[in-house]
């Protein structure tokens, strides 16, 4: 029976003093056993098995009518590792020794992991600039919050640099052009993080950056000080050089705060005047009641997210 089935397969019973035992597999089971290495389950020596939680599972499974029958487990470490789903069924009793049996049957599901992996990997990265996009800076934003209430001194912040006047060097020097400088743009910023700061793209031409705070606000200024810095020498584009500008907005986040409150942007003032290379710092409000009405979110320094580039911000 065991060996029409094609994948990898064995039944499992109990002796009479509770043990384990491999009554019969297939040559796939050894196969898929022989890759991790187990071999005190390839003998059928459950007790000093290298993978215990499987072991655990079949004897509950066989001593316990309302036990798990099912269990993923990953073997190896990196980019090698494989993953794989060990299900379980029951089988009539031993007739002979009157004893509990089931099936068990390993799914490999390492393809499958890694093609869930690379697709989210996509999903979370800008194309254009290979950063984490909107979405995935949100994740961060969150985990942080999370972090913050837990923890003491785990306090953040959430920088927005937006790139201003981006759409007329778009409609002056074409989109190629645009794409150039948002790649640039990105790499000057890269430049000005400290180790465990994270870059995102979340707009057109509108950058999130999430600063821990271990001197409070004055890390959020040093960080948008930088910034300033960095992008203070001319940009090359083809055989020109410009100069661009950039607004910073700063908003201070603990535990106490909705983290979605410290990236909302406000649309409406986005094509309000602005000073070259400003900067503001808020602290966003407690998270409304359930049911409250809409008020007006807290903003940054305002911003304009409008471009022609063709390449649009990874969601």
């Amino acid at each position: 029976m065991l060996a029409a089935l094609p994948i990898a397969a064995a039944i499992v019973g109990l002796t009479s003093k509770g043990i384990l035992k491999l009554i019969d597999r297939n040559k796939r089971f050894d196969e898929v056993i022989a890759q991790t290495g187990d071999e005190a389950m390839m003998s059928g020596d459950f007790r000093h098995c290298i993978h215990l939680q499987i072991a655990g599972l079949m004897t509950a499974f066989l001593t316990e009518g309302a036990a798990p029958s099912e269990l993923d487990f990953c073997d190896g470490d990196g980019v090698g590792a494989r993953h794989f789903r060990i299900k379980l069924a029951p089988l009539a009793r031993d007739e002979v020794r009157d004893s509990p049996r089931c099936l068990v049957c390993l799914v490999d599901r390492t393809v499958e992991v890694r093609a869930e992996r690379s697709l989210r990997a996509e999903m979370l990265r800008d194309s254009l600039t290979g950063l984490p996009n909107r979405l995935s800076f949100t994740e961060a934003i969150e985990n942080a919050g999370v972090l913050a209430g837990e923890l003491r001194g785990n306090d953040h912040a959430v920088l927005v640099v937006d790139l201003r006047r981006f759409s007329r060097i778009n409609e002056s020097m074409g989109s190629l052009a645009g794409d150039e400088l948002l790649i640039t743009f990105a790499r000057r910023l890269i430049s000005a993080l400290r180790s465990g700061d994270v870059l995102a793209r979340t707009g057109g031409n509108e950058f999130g950056i999430l600063v821990g705070l271990k001197r409070g606000v004055d890390d959020a200024l040093a960080a948008a000080g930088r910034i300033q810095d960095v992008m203070t020498a001319p940009f090359k584009l083809s055989e020109l050089e410009i100069k661009v500008e950039c607004a910073i907005g700063v908003a201070l986040m603990d535990g106490g705060h909705d983290p979605e409150e410290l990236f909302r942007p406000r649309n409406s003032r986005s094509n309000r005047p602005r000073r070259s290379a400003s900067r503001k710092s808020m602290s966003p409000r407690k998270r409304a009641p359930r049911g409250a009405a809409s008020r007006s979110r807290p903003s940054f320094a305002a911003r304009s997210t409008r471009t022609s580039s063709n390449h649009p911000p990874s969601r």
